[in-house]
């Protein structure tokens, strides 16, 4: 699937659960036949990623006010359970895109305004490590 197709299809905030399945289902060919030169080279293929985010696959969880499909866990788990399918590692990536946009999707309205000015996603590595002690 070709980004210029990708924006043809897609208006932002407009994404339901469905479409983004369909999209997520479309890409697992290109995907599984990506995914042996991708583990050799030891990371993903960028045209591959940046049409994946325009499909909009890592702003599931983002608000629609930002042009996110402000979806859920649930909807999100199925998205990254489709694109498993054909490679697991690609399924990580994305996942980790998108709870990087969820998080800073969190942060006060003043800064969501800056960060999601252009786009509805954040391509950003990252990790919670929440602190304290169980006992």
């Amino acid at each position: 699937m070709s980004t210029a197709a990708i924006d043809r299809t897609r208006s932002a905030g407009s994404d339901d659960a469905e479409t983004l399945y369909e999209r997520a289902r479309a890409f697992q060919p290109r995907i599984a036949e990506l995914a042996p030169a991708m583990d050799k080279a030891g990371r993903l293929d960028d045209a591959l990623m940046a049409d994946l985010d325009a499909a909009g696959l890592a702003s599931v969880l983002v608000s629609k006010r930002w042009g996110g499909a402000g979806l859920g866990l649930k909807e999100a788990a199925k998205v990254l359970r489709i694109l498993a399918q054909a490679d697991v590692s690609t399924a990580w990536v994305i996942n980790n895109f998108m709870l990087s946009s969820l998080i800073l999707s969190r942060f006060p309205i003043s800064a969501q305004e800056r960060i999601f000015a252009k786009k509805p996603s954040h391509n950003a590595g990252g990790n919670l490590a929440p602190s304290g002690e169980a006992s």
